[in-house]
């Protein structure tokens, strides 16, 4: 028995792409502090709400995408077309993450469960199928990257909405380079499927636009340092932040390999949504 939990819980967790969920909610409690939230049990609700939420749409996805899952090396070991699971547990699974997930959004707030919805059916039942028709989906798909944050931010029940727009705009426009660097590193595997991509660009001209988009990403993310930080405490810290997170962001900017730009963003992400839910909590 012990064994079989063993063997299920890896494949549970890859299942709802654990990493990527985790990312959602540490954004969503980074948007609640940026509210003015406290440590609470509204916290607890709208940090695994959006943590099962996220996890049931990925594994809606993964149940939509099996077939093309199947063709491409980089996810033919994901559990269904590896056959790790069937797709009749798959939905259960499904069940078992998204109902409880819709219940504690709905205990955070109810407009914050609206816009944590309105992601999930952006992802699944939009941005999935657009995926076949036109490699402008991304645009769409980047969406739902940037709603998590937004649904925190309205659970914490703040009224000034344009620090939640500076960091929702950062967030959206992380979800772009961080694709298209997906596309750059793995095209030749992209290429192979029915889904239309901006891998169909020829690879210098994909890079470029990569590395064009991350500077108005990074600036994004220092306005947001800078508004969450000038009001919270001493204008002598904010300062401090800023040059700290000038120097991370020259970090990620300093290397023209797509493959460590892609790291380093996702660290300069982290980073940011971590000052902001320290910064919440401490001050």
């Amino acid at each position: 028995m012990i064994e079989r939990i063993k063997n299920f819980v890896p494949v549970v967790l890859e299942l709802c792409k654990f990493r990527i969920i985790l990312a959602n909610a540490v954004s969503a409690s980074a948007g609640y502090f940026l509210g003015k939230g406290d440590l609470s049990l509204k916290f607890i609700y709208i940090f695994f709400g959006i943590l099962l939420l996220a996890g049931g749409a990925s594994i809606l996805n993964q149940i939509i995408e099996r077939d093309t899952d199947s063709i491409m090396v980089r996810t033919r070991g994901r559990p269904l077309p590896a056959r790790k699971i069937s797709l009749r547990s798959a939905y259960l699974i499904f069940l078992v993450f998204t109902m409880p997930g819709i219940f504690l959004t709905h205990l955070a707030d109810v407009k914050a469960m609206t816009v944590a919805l309105g992601a999930f059916v952006i992802y699944d039942f939009i941005y999935t199928p657009l995926k076949r028709i036109t490699k402008h989906s991304l645009f769409v798909g980047a969406l739902v990257g940037s709603l998590p944050p937004l649904a925190g931010y309205l659970a914490a029940q703040a009224q000034d909405y344009y620090k939640i727009f500076i960091f929702c705009s950062f967030m959206y426009l992380y979800q772009i380079p961080h694709t298209l660097s997906l596309f750059y590193i793995f095209r030749e595997d992209w290429l192979k499927t029915a889904l239309r991509t901006f891998a169909e660009l020829e690879a210098h001209k994909l890079k470029r636009i990569i590395l064009g988009i991350s500077v108005p990403t990074i600036i994004l993310g220092l306005a947001t340092v800078w508004v969450s930080s000038y009001q919270s405490y001493q204008f002598k810290y904010s300062i401090f932040s800023v040059i700290f997170f000038s120097a991370l962001a020259f970090w990620v900017l300093i290397k023209r390999d797509i493959r460590s730009i892609f790291v380093r963003l996702n660290i300069f992400m982290i980073a940011v949504s971590s000052f902001l839910i320290l910064s919440g909590i401490l001050y």
